[in-house]
């Protein structure tokens, strides 16, 4: 039994959804009052934003700002595309000393 399943013996579900509840918040209120963040970085989606805001305040033009993230969602989407696709099932190969597929003559 893993860690996390143990902690939650004899915990009733209430609790469970309650502490749940209770630390998303605490971790809402860190980014928001305290600007900080898990592992100490922003998400990646902030990130962006942020970088795109600094753009446009240096003078970039919209246009161009706009193609980029056009650009960058085409990519997202194809590589997703890429990660989705199903894998190939492994082809069962005949062991050495086996009858299994060979091609021996009926009798």
């Amino acid at each position: 039994m893993g860690e996390r399943s143990a902690d939650l013996i004899g915990t009733s579900e209430r609790e469970v959804l309650r502490n749940r509840s209770r630390t998303s918040a605490v971790t809402t209120a860190q980014v928001r009052d305290q600007g900080r963040h898990i592992r100490g970085h922003p998400p990646y989606g902030y990130q962006l934003v942020r970088r795109i805001r600094a753009a446009l305040e240096a003078g970039a033009d919209l246009v161009v700002v706009t193609g980029w993230i056009s650009e960058v969602q085409k990519e997202r989407g194809q590589v997703l595309e890429v990660l989705n696709m199903p894998r190939p099932q492994p082809v069962a190969r005949d062991e050495p000393g086996t009858d299994r597929g060979s091609r021996r003559p009926a009798r």
